[in-house]
């Protein structure tokens, strides 16, 4: 969790492919390990990049890093939310929820 309430959250968005997952989760410890930059990012992933979220596990991200996985992908996909690690945290629409973190200030990098 935030360790600097004065930084904002970074949103890293993985959504064509599920490669841009793990080369988000890579990223995603370079901003936390920056401590000027933010202590807090959310990737989010959605779209064809879903596909990638069950072979994502506890030990596969870094501190500071949150993943949602939208259910709508989640659903067109026929993948079970039961099959991920119950570490990711499941939105309705992971669209919706990057537009409700921008309005609280997060900052938004799409891979």
């Amino acid at each position: 969790m935030p360790t600097n309430s004065s930084l904002q959250p970074v949103i890293v968005h993985a959504s064509d492919d599920g490669d841009d997952v793990r080369r988000g989760l890579r990223v995603c410890k370079s901003i936390v390990d920056d401590r000027q930059c933010s202590d807090t990012v959310y990737v989010v992933v959605n779209h064809d990049a879903i596909t990638a979220a069950p072979s994502i596990h506890r030990e596969d991200i870094p501190d500071g890093v949150e993943v949602y996985a939208c259910a709508t992908a989640l659903r067109t996909h026929g993948i079970a939310e039961e099959s991920l690690d119950p570490v990711i945290h499941i939105v309705p629409s992971g669209i919706v929820f990057i537009a409700e973190q921008q309005q609280k200030q997060a900052f938004y990098i799409r891979l």
